[in-house]
């Protein structure tokens, strides 16, 4: 699904399921894909990647590259190949809210300069990465009032490039086989 400028996805909770297809994954790609727009909601649905078998690729639940002011609410991702939610490229002012990512490589993933972004009230479980990732100089993020636990790697980890000023406050972070 690729989503446009001033569009929305809502769904109905547990009732409105996105099912990929086993042996559907080819290269990178996500089942729903924003890219270079603004004013996107998605929200109040289930995912399913359904990574039973694949060995390849880089399979997103939700992928914004280059979007802003924009927001994924009560979304449950689960068994993605690599992230449940990945903002970059210059996705900035976006919000994450109240969602539930587990079973994914990465939960949540901030990379490329994803910038001014509120991460708050998410549950970030059985990843096999950290449960939060913020790289390649993303900044001024808020990260607050979240659960981060059963990750194979850091709760919270901060890696290549410059990340500045990013606000990580009122988390639960336990079970994590890294530190933090």
């Amino acid at each position: 699904i690729n989503m446009a400028t001033n569009t929305a996805l809502i769904g109905q909770g547990d009732g409105t399921t996105l099912f990929l297809q086993s042996g559907s994954y080819s290269g990178n790609m996500a089942m729903i894909s924003a890219i270079n727009v603004t004013d996107v909601e998605i929200s109040n649905l289930r995912m399913n990647g359904n990574d039973v078998g694949a060995s390849v690729g880089f399979g997103m639940g939700i992928q914004f590259r280059n979007v802003s002011s924009s927001t994924v609410s009560y979304v449950h991702a689960y068994d993605q190949v690599d992230t449940a939610i990945f903002l970059e490229q210059g996705s900035n002012g976006n919000r994450i809210v109240g969602n539930t990512a587990i079973d994914s490589f990465k939960p949540i993933y901030l990379s490329d300069n994803a910038d001014y972004n509120i991460v708050t009230g998410n549950y970030m479980s059985e990843g096999g990465n950290a449960g939060m990732n913020i790289e390649s100089s993303s900044s001024y993020n808020i990260i607050t009032n979240n659960i981060i636990n059963l990750n194979e790697g850091y709760g919270v980890r901060f890696q290549f490039g410059t990340n500045v000023e990013n606000i990580i406050s009122d988390n639960v972070i336990t079970n994590n086989g890294g530190s933090g």
